[in-house]
């Protein structure tokens, strides 16, 4: 839904992952037009840390990772944050949040 999100005057696109750098490039460019999404790579979790977005999977051997988020930011300001409940996908799949941009704004 790129373009749709392009359309409604969003500049850029970005994905966080707790990863390194080489792990994310090779995940974004699986997907057809990958190429378009920024990738952040957020290797020791310290946006996610700072953001109180942490979630300890250790337990699993998979150490810290970021709950699945979406985010809508406007000159550096956080507008619009929407968090996922542990293993959803509703309000932070692209739908969701173009279904909600104006609601929030």
């Amino acid at each position: 839904l790129f373009n749709e999100f392009i359309s409604l005057g969003i500049e850029d696109i970005y994905c966080l992952a707790v990863n390194d750098v080489f792990v994310l490039k090779a995940w974004l460019s699986s997907f057809t037009n990958g190429n378009l999404i920024n990738g952040i790579a957020d290797g020791n979790g310290e946006l996610t840390k700072a953001m109180d977005l942490e979630m300890d999977y250790s337990g699993n051997f998979m150490g810290i990772r970021c709950k699945r988020f979406a985010l809508i930011a406007s000159n550096n300001v956080v507008d619009t944050l929407y968090v996922e409940k542990k293993g959803e996908f509703l309000v932070s799949s692209a739908e969701y949040v173009l279904e909600n941009f104006f609601i929030k704004l």
